[in-house]
Parts: C-alpha cells; structure tokens; sequence
C-alpha cells in the first residue's frame, strides 16, 4: 500500500489549515455565530419561501416562469436578511471580547471548531466527487484523505438522504400549487348548447 500523501492530500491539507487560521483569529463565538445564522438563513428560506410565493403569485397572469422566480426571489431575499441580522449580532460580539479577558479562550475553540468546519467541507467534497467519473482516478483512490473519510461520508448520506428526497418532494408539490392554472381550458365549453330536435320530418304527401 502506497504510504505517500498525493496532491488530493495536499488539496484537503491545505483546507483543513485555511480553516484552522480562520477559525483560530475569528474566534469560536463568532465562528459558531455565523455557523448558526447560515444554518437559520437556510432553514427559514425553505420553509418560508414557498408560502411568499405563493402569496405574491395569486394576483399574477398565467406566466408559468413566474412562480419559480418568486421562489428563488423570495429565498434569497430571506437569506440576505437573515446573514445580514446574524452579521449585525457577530459585530456586537466582537466588541464585547475586544475589552474582555476571554479572547484566548475564544481563539482556542475557535482553532478547534475550524478543524471541524474543514472536516465537513472535506465529507461534502467527497460526496461531490464521488458522483462523477473523477472517482475512478487512481490518485483519488489512493488518497489517504479520501480512504479515512469516506465511511464517513456513507454514513451520513445514508442518514440524510431520506430528508432530502423529502424535501425535494416537498418543494415540487410547492412549485405545482402556486403554478398557474391555465383558463384557456377547452373543457370550460359546454357540449349540446342547442336543443336536437329527434322528431322525424314528415316527408310523406299529405291524405285528403
């Protein structure tokens, strides 16, 4: 067994050290602030978003592209102000350790919590590469990185697939409600408007 880090380990080394800095001056508070505020912003976004369009999009025309814009405009519009509510709250904080004896303590977990954002990411890239033709390359497979993480990354997609083909089903029922219905129906024309007359027509001579 080839016991030499390749360059896909060079790649993930390098993340798991921009990580690491970044969480180490950030500082773990400010880390796990920002972390919960994406986390919010995704979660409000997808819960709410669907129930805005559908608001918006009753007074709208029968332009099918309609709906789909309102839903990708109102998540991001959620997004936004959720990052910017959580920035907002991540600005206080850092003024508050600025004048406190607690910034050592702060950076410390917060080094720790960038090891385990970079470990994430790694699982993530995994499962992306794993998808795709890439992952049949000799140096992905022999990757030491690869080979420690990926029972990882099996068992979690094993636990959140079922969640997310969910929510996939969730977001398709969204889209068909607040589609448009088209009026332009044929059905709405009704058959048989005029009275047949069954009687038949007296074609014989008449008798005297």
């Amino acid at each position: 067994m080839n016991t030499v880090m390749n360059w896909i380990d060079l790649g993930f080394f390098i993340i798991f050290l921009l990580s690491f800095i970044f969480g180490l001056v950030r500082g773990f508070i400010r880390s796990i602030v920002s972390l919960f505020f994406l986390i919010v912003a995704v979660y409000l976004g997808i819960k709410y978003a669907p129930q805005l369009a559908e608001y918006f999009a009753k007074p709208k025309g029968n332009d099918q592209a309609i709906p789909y814009l309102l839903l990708i405009g109102m998540f991001l519009l959620i997004f936004i102000v959720t990052l910017i509510i959580g920035g907002f709250v991540n600005y206080f904080l850092r003024m508050i350790f600025l004048f406190s004896d607690l910034g050592f303590i702060d950076n410390f977990f917060g080094a720790l919590f960038g090891l385990v954002r970079a470990a994430i990411i790694t699982i993530i890239i995994i499962y992306i590469v794993q998808l795709t033709p890439s992952a049949s390359k000799p140096e992905w497979r022999e990757s030491k990185v690869v080979m420690y993480f990926q029972p990882m990354t099996e068992w979690i997609v094993n636990k959140i697939s079922p969640t997310l083909q969910n929510l996939k089903e969730k977001v398709n029922k969204t889209i068909e409600k607040i589609e448009p219905k088209n009026s332009g129906s044929t059905n709405t024309v009704p058959a048989n408007t005029q009275p047949v007359n069954t009687q038949p027509a007296n074609t014989g001579t008449t008798k005297f």
